[in-house]
């Protein structure tokens, strides 16, 4: 096969571009500290290892170290070829340090020392030596490593090799390798340059020297070849890696890199072929986590209109993992055990041996995030019902359709502002949802200009809440209250002891709220806790309710002394068994859902759902139909051709109008251009509230 440099030099120019420092850093600006090696990019395609890294910058920022560690190990261990492995190392090290988790940092810092790389970071590993050794401040910054700029001249088809360090390295081990030919010393010589190329040059040297004429000519040329696929491969760049490695084994056919470069081509094709009319599905359909997916799993099918029988059989403990239906679409379904490990590697299963045009799921946060990164990195669509935090930031072929607790909490504070609240108290149980939901709101009321300044958590299992209501009330700091104060000397002065002490109960239980610092009470929590919560709130003389006859008892009780506050909620509490309980005593009540408004058009469906499921559908299952009633469409009619890219291309314009909801679309980044919705509590039902909807 004839090999063309110039052709080839085409395919390098991504490659090229990502390594290639920007004008800023070539007239002698530093590169960024957070990113000791690579400058600043130029590249229109980011990698996957760098949305890994730029994730882990967030999750560092915001003091979220169990989401940082697990962005880093990623970049480690799945992406060692990547020049930003090497920051990564780094971070992990600072991060366990900064987690007070010693044991931990020094342990990444002898992993690190290990790296082949390590030497060019003396520096740096030396203040860290000083700093777990305490002989460093912990306030000082760790000292970064600057890489030489290259020039205009790296894209030339000419470029001669200009000889850094490095560069004089590679010609030395290749003028080592040819006087050694045909002696004993030629496979160790062979061996250096080889291990020279693969763990030694940086990204800019190796742009450098693969865009040389003379480098690639050079007896190192086919290594370097095989680590451009490589990282072609992990940039998920797979048609470039393909066309690389097809060069490269048409240059060198009894090259020492041929059989690995062909193992990489055989699975870069395998995930690039398509089957267009093949959908995976993974859900958890066995485990604690069955009933969900099974929910799920039934709009899905009824979506792409399977038969009445077939769902019925889905409700049994044995389901189908194909479905071939009559408009030639294929649906293959997957259970996740809810088990991570197991979802990432259905997605492989699917992608290489299936070649399935989308994934539909997960639903659970771990599973869909680990599903996620891998299908990001194999470069197929995959569409998620998790309400997980910012899934379908982890790259473009990711798409959340869900709306998650800061776009819900969002909403709701921009509810409670449009009707003049700015201060808020927070009543939150010690569980995931209630923390999660807690940290989301208190972003939301920073970032709409509001000012949480009441802030008091409970147990996850409590059912009493005297205690917290006094707190919310100003209660458990009676000492500054006039009218306790007044009570108490009226108490005293009843002489008999057994009266002084009736009488000062009496005060401390029937003292009116102190001056409330708030005008909304947010409580994240279920329906029936909410439902134990608002009678100790009301005990304590707070009035949450704008029932007419409430307010107006309220006022005769204290004579005008009352504050009217605001109850917030998010959608667990959406359950008649809430407004059959207390629902008068939280009139005007608000809560955020993220349920959809079914249309007329969607009414059969829903029924069939009902009849099967026995249960109204949730948000989830109104997503999952939708969709997949909009993929019968579009895949039935082969509207995305044999493309994965062309897919991606129509779930970023498209409106999904053909199921039960009124609309569905994605936005730029793959989540929801849809809003939650707002429902107010009326006298015994709930209501949308069209004011706080937009």
């Amino acid at each position: 096969m004839f090999f063309d440099n110039a052709s080839f030099l085409n395919i390098l120019r991504p490659f090229i571009l990502m390594f290639v420092v920007s004008t800023g850093c070539a007239t002698g600006a530093k590169a960024p500290p957070s990113l000791v090696h690579l400058g600043t990019l130029s590249s229109d395609r980011e990698t996957e290892a760098e949305r890994q890294y730029r994730e882990a910058e967030k999750a560092y920022a915001s003091k979220d170290y169990v989401a940082t560690r697990q962005y880093l190990k990623t970049l480690a261990f799945d992406y060692a070829d990547s020049p930003y492995a090497h920051e990564a190392y780094f971070m992990l090290v600072q991060v366990e340090f900064d987690d007070d988790r010693l044991p931990e940092s020094r342990s990444w810092l002898k992993e690190l020392k290990t790296q082949p790389w390590s030497s060019r970071y003396a520096d740096r590993i030396d203040f860290y030596d000083k700093l777990l050794a305490g002989e460093a401040a912990v306030d000082q910054k760790p000292p970064s490593f600057e890489e030489p700029a290259i020039d205009d001249n790296t894209t030339s088809t000419t470029a001669s090799l200009e000889l850094t360090a490095l560069g004089q390295r590679y010609i030395t081990l290749c003028e080592a390798v040819r006087q050694a030919v045909g002696h004993a010393a030629e496979g160790e010589a062979r061996q250096q340059l080889s291990d020279f190329i693969d763990k030694e040059l940086t990204g800019q040297e190796l742009a450098r020297l693969a865009a040389s004429t003379e480098a690639l000519s050079e007896l190192g040329g086919e290594d370097i070849m095989y680590k451009v696929v490589r990282l072609y491969k992990h940039m998920g760049d797979r048609k470039r890696a393909i066309e690389t490695g097809r060069i490269l084994i048409g240059r060198y056919p009894q090259g020492r890199w041929k059989q690995d470069t062909n193992n990489i081509l055989i699975q870069l094709e395998a995930q690039t072929k398509v089957s267009a009319q093949t959908i995976g599905i993974i859900l958890p359909l066995s485990g604690q986590f069955k009933s969900y997916g099974q929910r799920v799993l039934a709009s899905i099918l009824i979506g792409f209109g399977v038969r009445d029988d077939v769902l019925i059989e889905e409700l049994s403990d044995k389901h189908r993992q194909r479905y071939a239906l009559p408009n030639g679409l294929t649906l293959l379904v997957r259970d996740t055990k809810a088990d991570p490990i197991a979802a990432e590697s259905l997605v492989i299963q699917l992608v290489e041996q299936e070649h399935v045009t989308v994934i539909l799921g997960d639903i659970l946060r771990e599973t869909a995030q680990a599903a996620a990164r891998r299908a990001e990195m194999l470069g197929v669509p995959m569409i998620t019902f998790s309400r997980g935090e910012a899934l379908s930031k982890i790259g473009p072929w990711i798409f959340q359709a869900s709306f998650t607790a800061e776009q819900m909490m969002n909403t709701l504070v921009q509810a409670a502002m449009a009707k003049g609240h700015q201060k808020f108290a927070i009543l939150y149980p010690e569980h995931d949802y209630g923390l999660e939901h807690t940290k989301a709101f208190e972003s939301a009321v920073s970032t709409n200009d509001g000012v949480v300044t009441f802030k008091k958590s409970y147990a996850y299992d409590q059912t009493t809440f005297t205690v917290e209501a006094r707190a919310l009330a100003g209660k458990d700091a009676l000492a500054g209250n006039p009218w306790y104060q007044n009570c108490m000397r009226q108490a005293r002065s009843l002489g008999a002891s057994h009266l002084i002490k009736s009488a000062k109960e009496k005060c401390r239980k029937n003292a009116p709220p102190g001056d409330l610092d708030y005008d909304a009470i947010f409580i994240p929590d279920t329906y029936k806790r909410v439902s134990y919560i608002v009678p100790a709130l009301v005990a304590e003389d707070l009035l949450v309710s704008n029932d007419p006859a409430i307010v107006q008892a309220y006022r005769d009780t204290t004579k005008g002394r009352v504050k009217q506050l605001q109850l917030l909620g998010g959608h667990l509490w959406h359950n008649d068994d809430l407004t059959r309980r207390v629902g008068r005593q939280i009139r005007g009540a608000l809560l955020v859902d993220d349920m959809m408004v079914p249309n007329d058009d969607g009414e059969a469906g829903l029924k069939l759902y009902m009849t099967h499921m026995n249960n109204e559908p949730d948000a989830m299952a109104f997503f999952a139909h939708d969709i997949s009633a909009w993929l019968k469409e579009l895949l039935g009619k082969g509207g995305s051709g044999n493309s994965r890219e062309l897919l991606l291309k129509a779930l970023r314009q498209d409106e999904f109008q053909s199921g039960w909801s009124e609309r569905i679309q994605f936005d730029t980044e793959g989540g929801l251009i849809n809003r939650p919705l707002i429902f107010g509590v009326g006298r015994h039902e709930f209501y949308l509230n069209k004011e706080g909807t937009s």
